[in-house]
């Protein structure tokens, strides 16, 4: 490669955006789905839905959450009770 290209590469890399690890918003809206699978809606705007029904979750509107990246591409919402469930996003 010639030394411009590199320096173009380079300065392509720098402008590129910070991937986010995590997430910390508060539920503003909780729904179940028919098949007992919870629906968070946050204050950031952002929905998403949990992907295996049950699990035991003590969620409730005003709870602050974090959603952190998994492995694969997956995403883990997890409650201050302590306990989390994988999630994928809606919008």
């Amino acid at each position: 490669m010639a030394p411009g290209q590199i320096a173009a590469r380079e300065a392509a890399v720098v402008k590129l955006p910070r991937q986010l690890n995590r997430i910390v918003s508060r539920i503003a809206v909780l729904q179940r789905t028919a098949d007992d699978r919870k629906i968070f809606t946050l204050a950031n705007h952002q929905v998403w839905e949990q992907l295996n029904a049950g699990g035991g979750l003590f969620a409730r509107v005003g709870d602050v959450v974090t959603i952190s990246r998994g492995w694969l591409g997956s995403y883990l919402l997890s409650l201050p009770s302590r306990r989390s469930c994988k999630v994928t996003r809606i919008r």
